[in-house]
């Protein structure tokens, strides 16, 4: 969450809402909820126990910090 980049450039807010159960490969799911600005909150679903994996790609509407 903290190489996510709103597009104003500003990071955004967010906060771990909690635990929704296990994601497709069988760890459990955390919810975040995610906020840039005065745009509308969005939900982010992570499986943050993966083992060895290093997201590439942003969520649609971000930019990642390198």
């Amino acid at each position: 969450m903290s190489r996510l980049v709103c597009k104003n450039g500003k990071a955004p807010e967010f906060e771990r809402a909690g635990s929704v159960g296990k994601s497709p490969y069988g760890y459990p799911m955390d919810v975040y909820k995610v906020k840039c600005g005065w745009s509308a909150e969005q939900l982010v679903y992570m499986d943050l126990y993966h083992p060895r994996f290093i997201e590439q790609e942003p969520i649609p509407g971000f930019k990642l910090r390198d």
